[in-house]
């Protein structure tokens, strides 16, 4: 404000000394224009003197505080706070009861089939609340959460910590994330993506599980046993399909909050946000603590499972097996990098002039920017999750360290 008086100070002063009438009445019109402002502001703050903390920060001596958004009080902190307390309860209730349900003295496949269903409906209903799902959408998660969950509590968990953690990333800051003609509010998934994302893991999970047993057995002792080093390599396959999912789904929604324009892949050119194919620092760094927090969940419900017994070997096996979080951080990384690759070549990614937004259909009013109309969004994701935990599933037993498989008992 003394900045203003300032300058309204001098253009008195020249308008005084041109003389004119004409810089003479706009000198005047200043004046009364700063009195007015100097009045409201000493108005203002002589009011929020009587008033409790919190409410004079609502007052704003601006025309259009109705277009903008309500500033939280301190009262509404506590709710906030509230709010995220009864979420972390209900996931730790969710867990909780899924690694009962696998304890020893549980009951058995009856019990962990029954949780499956449990935990399956619960996700699928909160999928629903939040709008990260579709009623078709919930429908293929219950299905394909109830076959992963009742399968293995490794797989149920990382396939509940991608869901969770994927929805609401998907949704922070989403309404910057509106560049493309197929944006909905929410990231909402309908049945044909989540069966793409969680499909072929369900189905590497159940297989796995009627060759070795849902007991979850640690990756070494399958990989060493003949008549199950094959649910060994469907178990790297299912870490690496869900690194590869977490890991792109971070890349995307995070990479479209960079600063920094992306280049697509193939040729280095800069691109417009949205387009298939194109990366960012940020989207490729994502792309990383993705597959890491798959690795990590993956590895501490081997590691931790109430199934293993204080002090044995199977424990001491499974909590020596932490290269796990290594491998599940390759498959982000790599999936990305598979999927950015097939986006860029094999998706057709346009500007819609009309619409102002990034799209995969062609069109007249489509400029066009990469790629050939071969495979859609979900099609891409479907390949790019297979081709990782193909080449995960092939590099399990190496990277991990486990030796070879005994020799068959002779009879």
């Amino acid at each position: 404000m003394d900045v203003l008086r300032a300058l309204v100070l001098g253009i008195v002063i020249v308008a005084l000394a041109k003389g004119s009438p004409a810089s003479i009445s706009q000198a005047k019109q200043l004046t009364r224009y700063l009195h007015a402002q100097s009045t409201a502001r000493q108005l203002f703050t002589r009011k929020s003197l009587f008033m409790r903390p919190g409410h004079a920060a609502l007052m704003r001596p601006s025309s259009t505080a109705e277009n903008q958004e309500p500033i939280a009080t301190p009262d509404q902190k506590p709710n906030e706070v509230v709010r995220a307390l009864k979420k972390l309860v209900g996931a730790g209730a969710l867990v909780s009861g899924l690694g009962l349900a696998h304890a020893p003295a549980a009951g058995g496949l009856v019990t962990q089939a029954g949780s499956g269903f449990a935990a399956a409906g619960a996700m699928a209903a909160w999928g629903l609340k939040r709008k990260a799902l579709s009623t078709s959408g919930a429908i293929a998660g219950l299905v394909v959460g109830f076959i992963t969950m009742a399968s293995s509590l490794r797989c149920g968990l990382t396939l509940l910590a991608f869901f969770v953690a994927s929805s609401l990333i998907t949704q922070y800051k989403e309404a910057a994330k509106a560049v493309d003609d197929h944006f909905k509010k929410g990231g909402q998934r309908g049945a044909i993506q989540a069966l793409c994302n969680a499909g072929v893991p369900a189905v590497l999970a159940a297989i796995s599980a009627m060759i070795a047993g849902p007991a979850d057995l640690p990756l070494t002792h399958l990989g060493i046993m003949p008549e199950t080093q094959l649910a060994m390599t469907l178990l790297g396959g299912f870490l690496g399909y869900y690194g590869c999912c977490c890991g792109d789904t971070w890349a995307s929604e995070l990479g479209q909050l960079s600063r920094s324009e992306p280049r697509l892949i193939t040729n280095g050119k800069k691109v417009k946000k949205g387009t298939n194919g194109g990366i960012t620092i940020l989207g490729l760094s994502a792309s990383i603590f993705g597959g890491l927090w798959m690795g990590l969940v993956f590895y501490l419900a081997g590691a931790f499972h109430p199934a293993l017994a204080s002090g044995s070997l199977m424990e001491a096996l499974a909590r020596s097996e932490w290269r796990i979080i290594l491998l599940g951080t390759l498959a982000g990384f790599m999936g990305s990098i598979i999927d950015s690759t097939l986006g860029a070549t094999i998706q057709f990614t346009g500007y819609n002039r009309v619409k102002e937004k990034i799209t995969g259909t062609p069109g007249p009013d489509v400029d066009y920017i990469s790629g050939y109309s071969i495979l859609d969004n979900n099609g891409v994701n479907l390949v790019s999750a297979s081709l990782t935990a193909f080449i995960i599933a092939a590099m399990t037993r190496s990277f991990l360290g486990i030796p070879p498989p005994l020799p068959p008992m002779p009879y």
